[in-house]
């Protein structure tokens, strides 16, 4: 740890461009070049986990300023042949010459005192750790799992994370002793068992695209038994008929009203995950205008009974759009929470769509946890095509959709497009004013990463009272160099500008329509904090 790895760049270009080499793991001495060639040297700095496990991977690339000019990924001049890649990197650098090993297995359930006829466990985190560090991954819907390890170093693995105190394992957990290289420390398997009855059923919903008037909404709703029994029940959902009309569902609706759709299931087993995808028409303006809200509830039954039944209950708004960006980040339960919800899930959905010219053989999301989000509390929901998630470091979160052939626009636009979708709880300490923000990576096989939009979730105090969010309308916005803000009713109150960060940028009373000066501010995203004596609103404005 500490020793260093230096690189050196060399760009050549017929045609002759200006532009700015970019590398994810080294610190470049001079980036720039002129003219469509240029050599510099970079300087990486290993750190322990890389010198664990034996291999330090960089993405580079160049971008062209120009508006013809194209940005290329460098090739490495000595290739290492038949590396592992997680990280879906066009630079490995090898510190030794052995293969990483690898723990597999796979995760049942005891449904019938019989393991070996037991159901398959999706969805399952498994840890492994040496005591320093942790390497994670979760079951896929087979219930098997992978994790790389180091080639050297004793290992505890167990299936038991995000379990109640009602399940059990068998065995508790697994000590490998790692060495040699290339090996796989397979069979390592678990199963997981519950000594008395017990029920929670789950659900969730999420937005497959965008709400656009005139245009389909797609929606997915996944139920899951967290418990120890099979299940009987139905699926309610509440939406907005006023602004959304039906067009299709898969499996069919059951029963409905004017504006509840209703499906009915039975036999849901445990630890069983099922679907219902929901296609809605958004109505056009007047009757559905850019930045409405769309309000949903679902609720799965039975809740009667239920030991954890503040899940059985998801409510959340979308916001109407104009036009989206395919490849875009989004968290459900929107900017702001207050503190009664911070021991709830936040849920997040990246979508992607390959709009290149020629089919994607594999694709890779990557995302740092902010951290003021747990980790541990880490759940995937779904995904648009079969994924591996492995977690390093505690919070470095890779999706892999390996072998996708996902197809490019031209040729298959419904095709294109996938996505993912995962929950997790800010900790326990966060408080009044803090922000936990998230954005993705996302790399089409070896080229550059495309970057997400960035969303944010503040605790607030915000939204306790009507009056405060609808007596104040912030505008422009997007704004440029100044905004207003337009107050309906007169009153004491103040503002402050704040960042992604929570750092407070401006502060001062409020004089209704008084222009504010924003002119030395980044463009970008920031929140405006309102405050009354009556209490506090927050709203997002976008600096252009």
């Amino acid at each position: 740890m500490g020793d260093v790895i230096n690189y050196t760049y060399d760009v050549y270009s017929s045609g002759g461009f200006d532009g700015e080499i970019f590398d994810n793991n080294a610190i470049i001495a001079n980036p720039f070049f002129t003219g469509g060639s240029g050599s510099t040297t970079g300087i990486h700095y290993i750190t322990q986990a890389e010198a664990t496990l034996g291999y330090v991977y960089n993405t580079s690339n160049i971008i062209g300023y120009g508006p013809c000019d194209q940005g290329s990924y460098f090739y490495d001049a000595s290739p290492c042949s038949g590396c592992p890649n997680p990280d879906n990197a066009n630079i490995i650098t090898p510190l030794t010459s052995d293969l990483p090993n690898q723990i597999s297995g796979k995760v049942k359930f005891n449904n019938n005192n019989n393991c070996t006829t037991g159901l398959n466990f999706p969805y399952k985190r498994v840890n492994t750790t040496d005591g320093t560090y942790t390497y994670s991954t979760y079951t896929d819907n087979a219930g098997d799992y992978h994790i790389l390890i180091p080639t050297t170093g004793s290992y505890n693995t167990s299936a038991l994370s995000n379990l109640n105190a009602n399940f059990t394992s068998t065995p508790l957990s697994i000590d490998i002793t790692s060495s040699g290289t290339g090996i796989d420390y397979n069979n390592t398997n678990f199963c997981i068992s519950s000594a008395a009855n017990y029920t929670d059923l789950n659900v969730n919903m999420f937005n497959i695209n965008q709400a656009i008037p005139g245009n389909v909404a797609t929606y997915r709703i996944t139920y899951r038994n967290d418990g120890s029994t099979s299940l009987n029940g139905s699926i309610q959902l509440t939406y907005d008929n006023g602004k959304l009309t039906f067009s299709t569902a898969t499996p069919s609706i059951s029963s409905s009203t004017a504006s509840t759709f209703t499906w009915n299931y039975t036999n849901l087993l445990p630890f069983e995950i099922r679907s219902i995808d929901l296609s809605l028409n958004v109505l056009i303006p007047p009757t559905v205008n850019v930045n409405d809200q769309l309000a949903f509830t679902v609720v799965a039954n039975p809740t009667a009974g239920d030991n954890v039944p503040q899940n059985n209950t998801m409510s959340w708004n979308q916001t109407v759009r104009s036009s989206f960006d395919p490849n875009d980040k989004t968290v459900i339960e929107g900017a702001t929470i207050n503190p009664s919800q911070v021991p709830n899930y936040l849920n997040y959905v990246t979508r992607f769509q390959n709009t290149g010219t020629a089919d994607a053989t594999t694709v890779v999301i990557k995302e740092t946890l902010d951290p003021k989000l747990d980790w541990n509390t880490f759940e995937p929901i779904a995904s648009s095509h079969t994924s591996n998630v492995q977690i390093k470091n505690g919070n470095q979160i890779t999706y892999t959709f390996s072998n996708i052939n996902l197809p490019y626009e031209a040729a298959n636009e419904p095709g294109s497009h996938g996505w993912m979708a995962y929950r997790i709880k800010p900790k326990s300490n966060v408080v009044v004013g803090d922000i936990m923000s998230s954005k993705s990576d996302i790399y089409f096989d070896f080229n550059a990463p495309i970057v997400t939009n960035t969303v944010s979730t503040q605790v607030s105090l915000l939204g306790t009272t009507d009056f405060i969010k609808n007596n104040f309308k912030l505008y422009p916005n997007p704004a440029g160099n100044y905004f207003v803000i337009e107050s309906s009713t007169a009153t004491d109150s103040s503002y402050q500008i704040i960042d992604l960060n929570g750092k407070v940028l401006q502060a001062d009373t409020i004089e209704s329509l008084k222009p504010i000066d924003i002119s030395s501010l980044q463009s970008g995203f920031y929140f405006v904090s309102i405050k009354t004596n009556q209490g506090s609103a927050t709203y997002k404005l976008i600096k252009s």
